[in-house]
């Protein structure tokens, strides 16, 4: 997992844009990764996506899902959009 892009490459935007909330929801960032899946699951860093891997993916087979992309987002979180 070497080669995780930031949702600010992925998605071409800056920090401040994929901040920006309305309502004080969920966060433009957030948004735009639940649009990408149909599922998006989050790990605080690598070192826990390490530590829940083979978890993880039974998790993943059980429901028949795929990893579309793994992106750390703006606080330095691993999200894996599944489809």
């Amino acid at each position: 997992m070497s080669n995780i892009k930031t949702t600010s490459e992925y998605f071409g935007l800056s920090h401040e844009e994929l901040l920006q909330t309305k309502d004080h929801s969920y966060t433009k960032e957030e948004n735009l990764l639940y649009d990408e899946g149909l599922n998006v699951t989050f790990f605080d860093d690598l070192k826990e996506c390490e530590q829940e891997k083979e978890t993880f993916q039974n998790w993943i087979n059980e429901r028949n899902f795929e990893v579309k992309t793994v992106l750390e987002t703006i606080n330095g979180r691993i999200a894996f959009v599944l489809i």
